[in-house]
């Protein structure tokens, strides 16, 4: 599609035969080429400085600019494209991941539930292996206080003493083994809490790194975004700058002023012209825009209609003949000369005249 029609710049006014003929030829770059082709074989043709010759270069001009316009307009497509690839692109990398940022912070809260029900177990346990040797501790201290008892009292004899020495010794063997096994669980279950724990920070670590990259495919997509909304605002700059701002009186109207924008393009490859648009570190020229603009503004078919005057060829210059002076007279020399600069050319009887002053021995001069 053309630049100008996107821009509402493209006018269909009555045409001459002629301008209509020229409109067609210059509708296509290749068509601007043959027909500058032939102005500049005729301007090769006229004499310069001549009218002709004016005209031939102001059609030129006028064509280099409608030329500069259909680069501009073939460019959009490619530019357009890039831009709905990049958009399709970065909208497909984001979805992607934010689809495996919901797995990763699915994965982080299931490592994360299990590492916390892992650690709530090896907490109870270890708070049943304190109440049991709470318990073990206090059955000790009745046995021992019991066997104090029987010893001061003296009246249970040596069996009395021995049943209460021995239930001393057996609350002491169960104080050391009676948390034996519930403390080999703990260990197990602490182990397997240390892996669960591994785990989850790797799969918080996870998450965190799909977090990331689901922030930078915004910002890409976000950046594509920004290119698709400058492309906008440059077509309406364009457009502000190409049409007439002007009554048929040549009054300008009465607008509010714009000023020249202070633009900068992500990617230039997504921008119409972006190469030439935009300098070194994206930011659009404002000047490149006026040229823009101008490129965009319709065929001058007048112009380029417009007949160039035929060349009308000198007649030939009468040369005096010599001979019908008095040989030896003025007018006789003056008449030779210019019969033999017309016969040579000016530029080779210039050279001969020049060695006859340098070298007037070798002629026959006299010494």
């Amino acid at each position: 599609m053309n630049l100008k029609s996107i821009l509402g710049l493209k006018t269909t006014p009555a045409l001459s035969t002629e301008a209509q003929a020229i409109a067609d030829r210059v509708s296509t770059t290749e068509g601007c080429q043959a027909l500058a082709d032939e102005l500049n074989r005729q301007r090769e043709a006229l004499p310069v400085p001549s009218a002709g010759a004016s005209l031939l270069r102001r059609k030129l001009d006028e064509l280099a600019r409608v030329m500069k316009g259909h680069a501009i307009a073939t460019d959009r497509p490619r530019a357009a494209a890039v831009l709905k690839r990049d958009m399709d692109s970065a909208s497909k990398s984001l979805k992607a991941a934010e689809s495996r940022l919901k797995s990763a912070n699915e994965a982080a809260s299931l490592a994360g539930g299990a590492l916390a029900e892992r650690a709530a177990l090896v907490n109870r346990l270890k708070l049943e292996l304190v109440e049991l040797h709470a318990a073990a501790d206090k059955a000790v201290e009745i046995a021992r206080s019991g066997f104090s008892d029987a010893m001061a009292r003296g009246d249970v004899g040596a069996d009395g003493e021995a049943a209460a020495f021995d239930a001393v010794k057996k609350a002491e063997h169960y104080r050391a083994t009676c948390g034996e096994s519930l403390a080999s669980r703990i260990k197990g279950h602490d182990a397997e809490r240390q892996r669960l724990e591994e785990a989850s920070n790797e799969a918080s670590a996870a998450a965190q790194q799909a977090q990331d990259e689901v922030s930078l495919c915004r910002l890409q997509l976000a950046r594509v975004e920004h290119d698709d909304a400058a492309q906008k605002m440059i077509d309406a700059a364009i457009k502000v700058r190409a049409l007439r701002n002007a009554d048929s009186s040549g009054q300008a109207f009465a607008l509010s002023t714009i000023h020249p924008m202070d633009l900068t393009i992500a990617s230039t490859e997504r921008v119409t012209w972006g190469d030439k648009l935009c300098g070194e570190s994206g930011r659009v020229r404002d000047y490149v825009l006026v040229e823009m603009a101008k490129a965009m503004a319709p065929a001058n078919l007048e112009l380029l209609a417009a007949p160039v005057a035929p060349v009308v060829p000198e007649p030939a210059a009468v040369l005096p003949d010599p001979f019908s002076f008095l040989p030896g007279s003025i007018e006789f020399e003056n008449a030779q000369r210019a019969f033999e600069r017309a016969r040579v050319g000016a530029t080779q009887y210039e050279a001969n005249l020049r060695a006859e002053q340098s070298h007037p021995l070798r002629l026959g001069a006299p010494a």
